[in-house]
């Protein structure tokens, strides 16, 4: 009986000595796939300031305050910036007006009756030179027949005239009223003649040229100047528009300036000034810790070095919260060896060579959470 005892105890222990045996390979399995190293939670530190410096008008923010994105925590006072703006704006508004005017006003239907001008100078110009059209030649032609046949008409009519006139069958008034309209037909047939031959054998007279290509000449010259003096204005007022644009935006980023804001998401550190102080430009006026530019600080032994990676997920704990882990990424190794510092507790000694590496931790969850100088816990896991 005894002896049944015994073999069954010796049964369970070794049943024991196997499961703990088990359990110790598991736990030794998964120890050699994560690597465990020790380091110190760092955050980005922001020195905020304003170039434009002055008198501050108002504080938004205290230490230790969450702030967002573009958050306004601090206001200075810029009266003289705000009078430049106004003034730069009608200087800019009295350009405009100029500019319309140059554009639309006097000067342009000056320019358009200058442009009327030299076209009917340049139609004069071509019309005396090329001469008479053949139209009109025909034309004088048929009105000096038509006149000779009046004229012959008429002359045939004084010579029965005269004849009654020696009768004594019509009266002298008669007569002279017969011989005036004989030579009133002669005279325009002489004239239409006139007019006819010079026409037909002449292009046009030297005098009536040379007297449009002097109108012509003129009218051209006097639309280009106005033309070069309107762009000429139009350069220059386009100029002074430019400028004051560009004054008017170099205010404007100085009153920009007289706003401090949050570059990003940040909680307040230290806020050294009051309302009321008077600062210079570019001095400190916040310390702000950027919450999305936090990291953890680790050192991998040369012999562990290629076991890590760049952009490899890992996990991170620290000691105030040892259940947690929060979830990071590898963005940093360093190139070059160094002494493992006096302040980090590594397992391996001392003397050994190590790399600085950067884990970033990119899970909300940290935020608020992970503070600077914390000791932190970063596992690595090896595949």
């Amino acid at each position: 009986m005894k002896r049944r005892i015994v073999i069954g105890v010796l049964a369970m222990i070794a049943i024991a000595l196997a499961g703990l045996g088990w359990l110790w390979a598991s736990a030794a399995g998964a120890r050699s796939k994560t690597l465990r190293l020790h380091g110190v939670v760092e955050i980005q530190e922001v020195r905020l300031a304003s170039k434009q410096g002055g008198r501050i008008k108002e504080i938004r923010v205290g230490e230790g305050q969450w702030v967002d994105k573009d958050q306004e925590l601090m206001v200075f006072e810029a009266p003289e910036l705000a009078a430049r703006l106004e003034q730069l704006k009608a200087q800019r508004d009295s350009i405009e007006v100029e500019l319309d005017k140059a554009n639309k006003g006097s000067r342009l239907e000056e320019i358009n009756v200058a442009a009327a001008a030299a076209k009917a100078a340049e139609e004069k110009l071509k019309r005396v030179t090329q001469g008479w059209r053949p139209e009109e030649v025909q034309q004088a032609m048929t009105d000096y027949l038509a006149a000779e046949a009046d004229a012959r008409l008429a002359k045939e009519e004084l010579d029965r005239a005269e004849a009654l006139f020696r009768k004594r069958m019509i009266s002298p008034s008669e007569h002279d009223q017969y011989k005036a309209t004989y030579e009133r037909m002669q005279n325009r047939s002489s004239t239409l003649d006139t007019r006819w031959k010079m026409m037909k054998y002449s292009k046009g007279w030297e005098l009536e040229v040379n007297e449009a290509k002097a109108l012509e000449g003129q009218a051209a010259a006097n639309l280009k100047l106005l033309q070069v003096g309107l762009v000429e204005e139009r350069r220059m007022l386009k100029a002074k528009m430019d400028q004051k644009l560009a004054e008017i935006d170099e205010v404007n980023a100085q009153l920009r300036e007289a706003t401090v804001r949050a570059p990003s998401r940040a909680i307040i550190d230290i806020l050294p000034v009051r309302k009321g102080d008077v600062l210079t430009p570019n001095q400190t006026v916040a310390r702000i810790l950027k919450v999305d530019d936090l990291w953890v600080k680790i050192f991998v032994p040369e012999t562990e070095i290629g076991k890590v990676r760049l952009d490899q997920a890992v996990e991170v704990t620290v000691d105030s919260y040892p259940d947690r882990r929060f979830k990071g990424k590898i963005y940093y190794i360093a190139s070059q060896s160094e002494f493992t510092p006096r302040n980090v507790q590594s397992i391996e000694e001392r003397r050994h060579q190590v790399f600085a590496v950067k884990v970033r931790v990119d899970d909300p969850a940290a935020e608020g959470v992970l503070k600077s100088g914390m000791a932190a816990t970063v596992y690595v896991p090896l595949t």
